[in-house]
């Protein structure tokens, strides 16, 4: 015997499967990264953080700003930088899929 499903009933179940649909995962972004590498600063030894400080202060690259969190994004900066094609080999370096059992 066919039973008919109330309204509220179909929609719960449709609600249901559009939540149950597998979806891309969205990556950290800017902020994620920096928030990690301010995290990772707090950590640091002063002399250490004084070394690292002297090192970001010697870039001469361009894509980002010399701190420590705005650092933290640059492999992304020098990823999306790809004007000319000359990282298309590189660009997926900088992750890698893990299939979760």
């Amino acid at each position: 015997m066919i039973r008919r499903l109330s309204g509220i009933t179909v929609l719960a179940l449709a609600a249901t499967l559009s939540f149950a649909q597998p979806r891309s995962a969205f990556a950290w972004g800017d902020e994620g990264h920096e928030v990690v590498a301010l995290v990772a600063q707090s950590f640091l030894e002063p002399d250490v953080r004084k070394r690292v400080s002297a090192l970001l202060a010697a870039d001469t690259d361009s894509l980002t700003e010399h701190d420590i969190a705005s650092e933290a994004t640059w492999a992304d900066k020098v990823r999306d930088a790809n004007t000319n094609g000359s990282r298309l080999k590189t660009r997926q370096w900088h992750f890698i899929d893990v299939e979760v059992i």
